[in-house]
């Protein structure tokens, strides 16, 4: 049976014992499965992947957001040791994107402790190989890396793979989306959250192609999960989805701490939006192209847009000061990204320049992965993040 197939048994075989399963249950079961987790089983990077990431373009990324760490190292006091912690670090070339622009800073290669948050035995390995020399120690949770010295964290891509739930509203209340099996005909849907499934399937209740196995249903919403609505929301009708995230922001909450209590700063780096918003970021990605979430579970990669609203209220309640969100190319043009490219171009090949041209092109544009969100977490007055 291929993994794909066995994933959907597996997440059938779940649904029938234990009843409606939640969005957030099911991004965690496909990603991290321990058999047949997306990211515990392939490397799903780079053009023979599902999707490329910032630091797979160019190393014009890795070497900014490298700077961008020894600044901050340097306004904390030059801290010895302190730790330098990426989290979701994919095939380890924004570490050593990050290392390689720093040799140059003196003693923040003797300083540096390199913790890497790793839960995929294949990335590891990769990891490994790519930092070879840089003496980094892996953990798969955040919460067993040494707390005990200053902390500049980095994570870029990584929090739109912790899980969400989804709230449909329903009348005046929100009620939880979940996922039932797709056994006969589906219920019929009013009102406005009706007219949305028949203009806009993939939206609410999943298109009909390869969809005969799942389909979603909602339930009444736990009171934690409406705790986490924001005041403000704007009204919205029937069928709008909000989604809300314990995971992430038990996560930015853990990490905020440490930063509180030991000094340092936090860079998160991601898809979604600056403020919180009404919507399904809820997506799959296939070979670089977007695909029905319900079709095929386990098949591809799953993940949401970041609600970076709720990463602000989380590190405030933590007494940081929180810098952007901005967009990726307003951050990247702000350490100089243009003037970095430039540089290296004088001493390279016309296929290099080339190459430094389109990188910089997809880094920094709005129509490719300059609209990305930008960021910083930190804690104390002598501490000013660069790019904001």
């Amino acid at each position: 049976m291929l993994q794909n197939e066995a994933m959907a048994e597996f997440l059938k075989a779940e649904i029938a014992e234990k009843g409606p399963m939640d969005i957030a249950t099911f991004m965690d079961h496909i990603l991290a499965h321990p058999e047949m987790g997306y990211y515990r089983r392939q490397d799903p990077f780079g053009e023979r992947g599902d999707f490329m990431t910032s630091p797979e373009i160019s190393q014009l990324f890795g070497e900014m957001i490298g700077v961008w760490a020894a600044d901050i190292w340097m306004q904390m006091g030059k801290p010895s040791p302190f730790a330098f912690v990426e989290v979701g670090p994919g095939r380890g070339t924004l570490m050593a994107d990050m290392m390689r622009a720093c040799k140059g800073v003196e003693g923040f290669h003797e300083a540096a402790r390199i913790f890497m948050i790793e839960t995929s035995p294949v990335l590891r390995r990769k990891q490994e190989k790519t930092l070879k020399g840089h003496k980094a120690q892996w953990f798969e949770r955040f919460e067993d890396a040494p707390p005990d010295m200053p902390m500049i964290l980095i994570g870029n891509e990584f929090l739109d793979a912790l899980p969400v739930h989804q709230l449909v509203k329903t009348g005046k209340i929100w009620r939880e989306r979940v996922i039932i099996l797709a056994q006969g005909e589906p219920k019929p849907i009013g009102g406005m959250q009706g007219a949305l499934q028949a203009l806009a399937p993939n939206l609410l209740g999943g298109g009909p192609e390869g969809n005969l196995d799942f389909r979603y249903d909602t339930k009444e919403a736990a009171a934690e999960l409406l705790a986490l609505v924001p005041d403000g929301l704007p009204e919205v009708p029937d069928g709008n989805i909000f989604e809300v995230s314990p995971q992430r922001d038990e996560f930015v909450r853990l990490a905020s701490r440490r930063i509180r209590e030991h000094g340092g700063a936090a860079l998160f780096i991601d898809y979604g939006s600056a403020e919180s918003v009404i919507g399904s970021g809820l997506h799959a990605i296939f070979r670089h192209a977007h695909i029905d979430v319900l079709k095929n579970p386990g098949h591809a990669d799953i993940s949401s847009n970041v609600d970076f609203g709720a990463v602000r209220r989380v590190g405030e309640a933590e007494g940081l000061k929180i810098s952007g969100g901005i967009t990726q190319g307003e951050f990247l043009q702000a350490l100089g990204i243009e003037m970095r490219a430039e540089m290296l171009s004088r001493k390279a090949s016309t296929k290099q320049k080339e190459d430094l041209q389109s990188g910089l092109y997809k880094l920094v544009e709005m129509d490719q992965m300059g609209d990305f969100i930008v960021m910083g977490l930190s804690y104390g007055p002598d501490i000013i993040p660069a790019g904001f």
